[in-house]
């Protein structure tokens, strides 16, 4: 048989899922109400907040009726059901009527207000449903609850004020393996629950009792079979008539499954949100409202954001800069139509170009990601410009250009193309054309049409670099043309066409024959060369020609490398630095290189050489001798190097200024300094007068002066006018680099001239302070030295007074009325006040034990000493005391405040020892940082985390049953404090505490 469940009157919790799930299933009609009040803030009428089914059935309503009471049942002004309810919202007590509710049939009710609402419970009279053999209603009602409640996935149960389980619903005594008979009437501890699940869940059911207040928590538990589970939990008061806890009510829910979901969810979403995150393109996500729902970090950094304070706002309020641009059409659009979007427009928001792809989302929400096509666009734009300008410079190029197809035909021409062929046909296939051309073999023959290089290019030749031709101009002169030929191949490897490139080479041609005049008075000239010398090198690198001044001044002559490689005439070191800018001239590649030769530098050029084929078979190259050159320019680097290492000091600023008050130039730190760009220096805008304040005027002119008449200054303070109008100081020295140009080095001294200034401030508060602070500890000490001697006289009287009448009072009248406790415990008392005045009076001698003298005192003795006072209780207790303080053997301390810190810890961790094992103390010593360690660790009884805050609070005593005065820590932690050391603790309730002490070194 089920044990007997009552559930008293309670708070109702729309958010509590037990309550309402007993509203949905119980058999009685549940009403909520809410107040309406009227213009003068009286009560009115009472809306009908909910229905429960039982209710909604009896009063044929909905669960949420747009209604009010009165409104629903008018009849309850006259019949009295109104007064009732109105009474008990207003009077807050449980009431309980036999009514006619709602002028139906005859209800019993209950109602009770909770808070602003009304909770009312109703049903039907026994005389009003026929009578039928059947269990009594309250028992009837609890059959039916524990029905639903066996049905819950979550564990439902209720407690006696003893902390006994008084109820178990059927899933929570299937997870023990146990009958409801086997449960009722234990608790956690005679369930077998583990020993810390037990002590934490019954102080928390004693809490409830307590306080009244709700708890909740969580805890892994394992079952009786061996089902390990995660679990939540919540103990509510359960409250009697008279608004006492007459029970606790518990809940318990299995979380494992909803834990792992939320574990896979986080590691899918953290999945997400690492591709987000990864991915170069920019990303974002709305919502239906256009709300931020996720942003990259790319987007942010390009958004210039923080992307946390953009979630949950409103895209379109962020970036208003957006509205009514074409994104902003895009995003609408996608949203009505479903369907994503690809576009490329100008951000109004970055002011680039971006290339947006936009996906519908759920429930109306948007994805889109972006990216800057920036350079893209310039590249395309600088493709199309480039086209422009590459028809351009076809049009305009000096040379004639032009694509014949395979009929001989111009299909593309420039200008200078045209005007060679006017007909638009090549001469091998226009007669009018062949006329104008000339042309002759090298034996001397003329050349035919036929063997012109667009005929021989059409045959599928290449005729580069070209063939030489005459060609007769309109007013019947010569000039000379040179005429290549490519032929260009179809996909099936035919001929096609060709391209022709016609190059006037008449002023060429009429240079040659004063080239070959001149080559001799050239060859005179290259003898001569001064400073330099001409090499001609053949393919296999042998001097073919070595002429110039260099040589002799070497000591060489022209015999001495003629025929010689460059290998052979060069170290082994100088090789391969002279014979590989030779070799890519062999191969048709011109160059200019410095070469270094016999100690010397010399810059070099050299360019291919072809022979009447075409083919380059020689290198000709020039060589000037640049070795002071490069030496002037090495100093005049190294020079400026140094001086570009001087100007980029952060720290330091550079200006150069005239004598006249101009400044004309300034590094980025004096920019930065001065708060004026250097465009303000180098224009002239900024001169000394206007940026010295008026103050050290006359300190600027001096150093002026002294620059003029001594080429330097003495180094000098001053305050600078920044462009924002503010002040800041600056160290100044400078020196003279010309007649009108000075160099000057600032350092910017604010912050050290402020520091100044504090200091010489605190210094003033702290005199103030410490005067304060000495007159009002000599205050105190007057005062508890004055108080401690005049309770003394009168504590001593009234022991003396006790004492008398205790003498007085005859046998029979102290055994008769239980005179002699009352006597002991005003004797007590009078020996507490007694101890309170001399602890008091041990207050007072903080001060002068802080101006005891320090030395370093040996630890040993010290704790010898002490353990010697203790040894009557170390014996009592059994106690193992171990000594470690090889690390550290002295203290630099005082000898009698040491001792006192000692004796309090080793007399506390023996005092507050734990009941059920041999007390275990350890000192320990080391050496930390500035301080010097001193560890005393106990196994005695602990302390909760939340007192230990207080535990060195003068008179704050936790454990009762152990004699002490609650000031034996204060005062060590005043005496370690007042030497500028410092003392913590770390405890456990149970387990024990440790305390650590650091003295300053």
């Amino acid at each position: 048989m089920r044990a007997s469940l009552t559930v008293p009157p309670t708070e109702v919790r729309s958010t509590d899922k037990l309550l309402e799930t007993l509203c949905e299933v119980s058999l009685t009609g549940v009403a909520l109400y809410t107040p309406v009040y009227d213009a003068a803030g009286q009560l009115a009428d009472l809306a009908v907040a909910y229905l429960n089914p039982a209710a909604q059935r009896l009063l044929g309503l909905t669960v949420r009726p747009d209604t009010t009471y009165r409104q629903q049942f008018p009849e309850a002004l006259f019949d009295g059901s109104w007064a009732f309810h109105r009474d008990a919202f207003l009077t807050g007590q449980a009431a309980a009527a036999s009514l006619r509710y709602g002028g139906g049939g005859g209800f019993r009710v209950q109602a009770r207000r909770t808070e602003d609402t009304l909770v009312v419970s109703f049903a039907e009279r026994d005389d009003q449903r026929p009578a039928e053999p059947q269990e009594s209603a309250p028992h009837q009602q609890l059959q039916a609850y524990d029905a639903v409640l066996a049905g819950l996935q979550e564990f439902v149960y209720v407690f006696d004020l003893d902390g006994r389980f008084r109820y178990v619903n059927q899933p929570l005594l299937d997870l023990w393996g146990l009958s409801l008979d086997q449960a009722v009437g234990k608790n956690f501890f005679d369930l077998n629950h583990p020993e810390p699940l037990a002590s934490r869940l019954q102080a928390q059911i004693s809490q409830v009792i307590d306080t009244g207040q709700v708890v909740e928590g969580a805890t892994a538990y394992t079952s009786p079979a061996g089902v390990p589970g995660d679990y939540e939990y919540t103990l509510v008061p359960l409250w009697a008539a008279d608004g006492t806890v007459e029970a606790v009510g518990g809940r318990t829910q299995p979380v494992t499954a909803r834990r792992r979901a939320e574990e896979a969810l986080r590691r899918a979403h953290a999945h997400t949100v690492d591709i987000l995150e990864s991915t170069t393109d920019a990303f974002y996500a709305l919502d239906a409202g256009f709300r931020f729902t996720y942003v990259n970090q790319r987007a942010a950094r390009l958004w210039g954001r923080d992307r946390d304070e953009l979630i949950g706002r409103h895209y379109w309020t962020e970036f208003p800069k957006a509205v009514g641009s074409e994104s902003y059409r895009m995003h609408y659009q996608v949203q009505q139509t479903g369907q994503p979007v690809h576009y490329e427009t100008v951000s109004p928001l970055l002011g680039t170009w971006i290339d947006t792809l936009i996906y519908p989302g759920s429930e109306g929400g948007l994805s889109v990601f972006f990216r800057d096509i920036t350079e893209r666009k310039c590249a395309e734009a600088a493709l199309r410009a480039s086209e422009a300008r590459l028809a351009a410079v076809f049009e305009a190029l000096p040379v004639g250009i032009g694509v014949v197809d395979a009929s001989g035909k111009l299909t593309l021409a420039n200008g200078q193309m045209q005007r060679y062929l006017p007909t638009g046909v090549i001469p091998s296939r226009d007669e009018a054309s062949a006329r104008r051309w000339r042309a002759t073999h090298p034996d001397g023959r003329l050349l035919q049409p036929a063997d012109f290089p667009g005929a021989r290019a059409l045959r599928g030749e290449k005729v580069v670099p070209g063939t030489d031709m005459r060609y007769t101009q309109e007013d019947g002169t010569e000039v000379w043309a040179q005429v290549s030929a490519v032929p260009l191949m179809g996909s099936a490897g035919q001929v096609t066409g060709h391209v022709t490139v016609i190059v006037d080479i008449d002023a060429l041609k009429r240079a040659e024959e004063a080239l070959r005049a001149s080559e001799q008075r050239l060859r005179a000239l290259i003898e001569h060369l001064p400073g330099g010398a001409v090499f001609v090198v053949d393919g296999e690198l042998r001097y073919q020609l070595a002429e110039g001044e260099v040589l002799r001044q070497d000591g060489f002559t022209p015999h001495d490398l003629l025929g010689r490689t460059v290998g052979e005439v060069l170290p082994p070191e100088l090789r391969d630095q002279h014979e590989a800018p030779y070799r890519a001239a062999l191969a048709g590649d011109a160059f200019t290189e410095e070469l270094e030769a016999h100690g010397r530098t010399f810059l070099t050029r050299g360019v291919p050489l072809p022979d009447a084929a075409g083919q380059v078979d020689a290198v000709l190259a020039v060589s000037y001798d640049i070795t002071e050159r490069k030496e002037s320019e090495a100093a005049l680097r190294r020079s400026e190097e140094r001086l570009q290492q001087a100007m980029s000091i952060n720290t330091v600023g550079v200006i150069f200024f005239d004598l006249q008050g101009g400044i004309n130039d300034a590094n980025a730190a004096f920019q930065r300094m001065s708060g004026f760009s250097r465009e303000d220096f180098v224009s002239g805008r900024v001169r000394w007068d206007e940026v010295t304040p008026p103050e050290f005027m006359d300190a600027t002119r001096r150093s002026q002066h002294e620059l003029l008449t001594r080429g330097q200054n003495t180094p000098y303070e001053k305050q600078y006018i920044r462009s924002d109008g503010s002040r800041w100081w600056g160290l100044f020295a400078g020196k003279r680099l010309s007649t009108g140009e000075c160099v000057e080095f600032v350092l910017d001294i604010t912050a050290s001239k402020d520091a100044e200034e504090q200091l010489h401030q605190s210094r003033q508060q702290l005199q103030v302070t410490n005067e304060q602070l000495r007159r009002t500890n000599v205050d105190l000490d007057n005062f508890i030295y004055t108080a401690s001697h005049d309770l003394k006289a009168p504590i001593t009287n009234i022991e003396g007074l006790i004492l008398a009448l205790q003498a007085q009072l005859p046998d029979q009248v102290q055994q008769t009325y239980d005179v002699v406790p009352l006597l002991g415990m005003m004797q007590e008392s009078v020996q507490r006040f007694q101890r309170t005045i001399e602890y008091l009076s041990d207050v007072t001698k903080l001060q002068k034990a802080h101006e005891q003298p320090v030395e370093n005192v040996s630890l040993h003795p010290i704790i010898s000493d002490v353990r010697q006072d203790l040894q009557p209780l170390i014996t009592k207790t059994g106690a193992q005391v171990e000594v470690a303080i090889t690390a550290c053997p002295s203290v630099p301390f005082s000898v009698k405040n040491l001792r006192s810190v000692v004796y309090n810890l080793l007399s506390n961790a023996l005092k507050y020892r734990h009941p059920d094992r041999v007390p275990h103390v350890q000192v320990r010593c080391r050496e930390e940082g500035e301080y010097t360690v001193l560890e005393v660790q106990d196994n005695g009884l602990g302390l909760e985390a939340a007192k230990q805050a207080e535990l060195f609070t003068m008179f704050r005593r936790f454990h009762s049953h152990v004699e002490g005065s609650g000031i034996g820590l204060y005062m060590v932690k005043r005496i370690v404090e007042n030497h500028g050391g410092k003392i913590e603790v770390h405890s456990a309730l149970g387990v024990g505490t440790t305390f650590t002490v650091y003295f300053r070194r």
